[in-house]
């Protein structure tokens, strides 16, 4: 045997090809032995702020890397730092046998490899829309007031509109590359809990910029610099 790691790994390619949520976590759920994290961590009965379990760890167990950084919350474990989603190359699910490399985990490792420059300039715009009235509805059970269980629509909306604009190339070909994305977005959320109402906008801007510098052909300077 080579390796007695277990890896789950998908490129941006078979990203674009998969009916998946486009966030970290509804990836992550793709591996082996992955699930949603026990709502009783999140808060306000969310699952776990939208964080996974992995092989049956605690999801405040796990480690979060962008480019080999370590980007998880280090106060309780359960949220981490993201990259806007049409800048990752390749996400891997590390659920055993990982080096010391990726340390900190006693459950999984969720490992994010950004896009960056090539010896070619490359660049485009990608726009995604989900609007709340293409989405399936949800159901809840609910007893009546003469105790018998009833089925009801879940209460609720979301809307999103998001733009993604991109470019890389080289600055000095063979030595310096760069890369850059720009990401819009309108989300707008509305939620109901038993006793509770909570409506969610968001149009804050986010950012990538990725920066490879081959000092020589054994050393190797990166600099990578986001907004979430």
């Amino acid at each position: 045997m080579s390796t007695v790691e277990s890896n789950f790994t998908l490129t941006k390619d078979q990203l674009d090809r998969l009916p998946v949520g486009r966030d970290v976590t509804a990836v992550t759920l793709l591996a082996p032995g992955a699930v949603f994290g026990d709502s009783r961590i999140g808060q306000t009965g969310s699952r776990a702020g939208n964080v996974p379990s992995i092989s049956g760890a605690s999801p405040a167990e796990n480690a979060y890397y962008i480019n080999g950084f370590n980007v998880t919350n280090i106060v309780n474990g359960v949220a981490f730092n993201q990259v806007p989603f049409e800048a990752v190359a390749e996400q891997q699910v590390k659920t055993g046998g990982y080096s010391a490399e990726y340390g900190r985990s006693l459950g999984g490792v969720i490992n994010i490899n950004t896009k960056r420059g090539t010896n070619e300039w490359k660049g485009g715009v990608s726009l995604n829309w989900e609007p709340d009235g293409l989405r399936d509805s949800s159901v809840y059970s609910e007893k009546d007031a003469n105790g018998n269980w009833q089925l009801k629509n879940r209460p609720g909306s979301r809307n999103m509109f998001e733009a993604n604009a991109f470019v890389g190339g080289p600055v000095i070909p063979d030595r310096l590359y760069v890369f850059g994305l720009v990401q819009g977005s309108q989300l707008k959320s509305k939620g109901f809990g038993i006793s509770d109402q909570t409506e969610t906008s968001n149009d804050s801007p986010q950012y990538l910029l990725k920066v490879d510098w081959n000092l020589t052909k054994d050393n190797l300077v990166e600099l990578t610099a986001f907004s979430d």
